[in-house]
Parts: structure tokens; C-alpha cells; sequence
């Protein structure tokens, strides 16, 4: 237990593809100043779908200082370095203490195999089935990228081929099994019942418990339906533009901001929106 955290009780939960990164070529390189002075002055966290090998391809550093959630919420990895005091249950891999809320890719392709499934997987595009040239093509990602994107831990991604009335069957037969289809920004995800706000809510609980004297604030940024829980989740919400101009609309109404502009500018914009990000002057 400690009583100070160097003034950074703002713990930040942001998603990546469409939010930090343009959606197309997958940089922030215009707003590097600013997302380097918000990483100095908070506890910046990655919540993405992607892998961890993948996320740290975008901020290897970041990855090391700083929690990152995986998957969907699938799995938390906390840098041992950091020393904080973990009561969840977990397991230590390389230089990280990961704990795993969903279910793990193995169990997830036994399940996949019960015959209540089994006729629909025909309609599945696995992401894992996929040759590199068909992840570039249809994700924009580089060949070295593509192929960190395919070896997921704890979820299973897919393109739908089938009907709408089939995909609702699909949907209710995992349901059955305690899985479930969550939609991303270009794919869907198989996962168990976890999610980006429930993996939120478990690392603030862990620095409240390890700075008790703290007062956090929690900001989520997103820009699509898997980050509705954590945009539910956190203290203020940032709702960054999406490229197609979809606007995810938020049933909550308070201390809820949107940006003028897409991924990456949109990230700036919407954080000099938020009260506690306009204090840090960062401009």
C-alpha cells in the first residue's frame, strides 16, 4: 500500500483502431506531442481488441509502464515493475502479471466444436484462416502487423458470409455455451463474458486499494459498440468521430464529449473537451 502516485490519478482508457490510430493507415504521428505529454501526466491505458503482441507494435514503452487491457476486456497485463499488490487471481508471463477475465482461445475452439455450433462455422471467415494478403486487404494493416493480429490469445475473429437470420441462430446457440459475438470495427469477436468496462472497473479498483489516499478519475475514449461499456464505465466519456461518420450514441448523458474530427486528431480534440484534461494545460 502507498500514499502517492506522483499526481497521476487520472487514469485514462483508451481504445486504439479508429480512435488513437487512423482507421486507414494506423498512425497518430500528428498529435505525438500531445499524446506524449498525456502519457506523462496520466496513467494512459491501452483497451483494444487487439492482441498484445499487437499493442505493442503501437507504444512498446507504454506497454511496459503501464496496464494494458487485451482482447476485449479478455485479459488484463500489468507490468510486474510497477509492484502494484493484485488480490484477482494471476499468472506471470515474461515481465507481467496477466490477469484473465474471458476465456482462453483453446477452450473457446472446444466449444466451437458442439454440434449446436458446428453448421454455422460455414459462414465464418475466420481471422486465424486467413492468408496475410487477405488481412491487408481488408484491415490496411502491413504484412508484419497483419500477422500478429491473427495469433489471438483469448478470442476468436471472424467475418460473417451468412444470412441475418442465421448469424441471430449463430449468436443464441454461443449464448447457450457462455460465449458471446461481439462486433468490432471490421470484425467480430468470440469471446466469454467479459468486456472493456468490467477490465476498467477491475484496474481502478486494484490503485484504489494500492493508493488509498488518491482520489482517481476515470475518461474512457472510444469510437464503436465494443466500447460502450467502458464508455459506461468511466468518470467522462469521449466519443471520437468515426471515419464513416457513425456516431455511437450513448445512453448516458453526463459528462459525455464527442470530437469534431476522426482518429488521430479526434483523440486530441475530444480529451482538451474534458474538465480535467483542460486543467493539465497541455494545449
Amino acid at each position: 500500500m502507498r500514499n502517492s502516485l506522483s499526481n497521476k490519478n487520472i487514469i485514462i482508457s483508451t481504445d486504439l483502431d479508429g480512435t488513437l490510430l487512423d482507421n486507414f493507415n494506423y498512425s497518430f504521428v500528428p498529435i505525438y506531442p500531445f499524446y506524449d505529454a498525456i502519457s506523462e501526466n496520466s496513467i494512459l491505458i491501452f483497451n483494444t481488441s487487439k492482441t498484445f503482441k499487437e499493442i505493442c507494435e503501437v507504444d512498446k514503452s507504454l506497454v511496459a509502464n503501464s496496464p494494458s487491457i487485451v482482447e476485449n476486456g479478455s485479459a488484463i497485463f500489468i507490468p510486474a515493475k510497477l509492484k502494484l499488490e493484485i488480490s484477482s487471481t494471476f499468472k506471470l508471463l515474461d515481465k507481467y502479471k496477466v490477469i484473465i477475465l474471458g476465456i482462453e482461445l483453446d477452450e473457446i475452439e472446444k466449444l466451437l466444436m458442439d454440434p449446436s455450433v458446428l453448421h454455422y462455422l460455414k459462414n465464418c471467415n475466420f481471422l486465424n484462416n486467413m492468408t496475410i494478403d487477405e488481412i491487408c486487404k481488408v484491415t490496411g494493416l502491413l504484412p508484419n502487423i497483419a500477422s500478429k493480429s491473427r495469433k489471438r490469445d483469448f478470442s476468436k475473429s471472424f467475418l460473417w458470409n451468412g444470412s441475418i437470420s442465421d448469424f441471430k441462430k449463430f449468436e443464441l446457440a454461443l449464448k447457450n455455451l457462455n460465449l458471446r459475438i461481439l462486433k468490432g470495427g471490421r470484425f467480430y469477436h468470440i469471446i466469454g463474458s467479459s468486456n472493456k468496462g468490467k477490465a476498467l472497473r477491475l484496474i481502478l479498483e486494484i490503485y484504489k486499494k494500492n493508493f488509498p489516499y488518491e482520489s482517481f478519475i476515470t475518461i474512457a475514449l472510444g469510437n464503436s459498440e465494443n466500447d460502450n461499456s467502458m464508455l459506461k464505465e468511466a468518470d467522462f466519456a469521449g466519443v471520437v468521430r468515426s471515419s464513416d461518420d457513425f456516431i455511437l450514441n450513448l445512453k448516458r448523458k453526463k459528462n459525455v464529449y464527442y470530437s469534431n474530427d476522426i482518429a488521430p486528431l479526434g483523440w486530441k480534440n475530444v480529451l482538451l473537451k474534458i474538465d480535467p484534461i483542460k486543467k493539465l494545460n497541455l494545449g
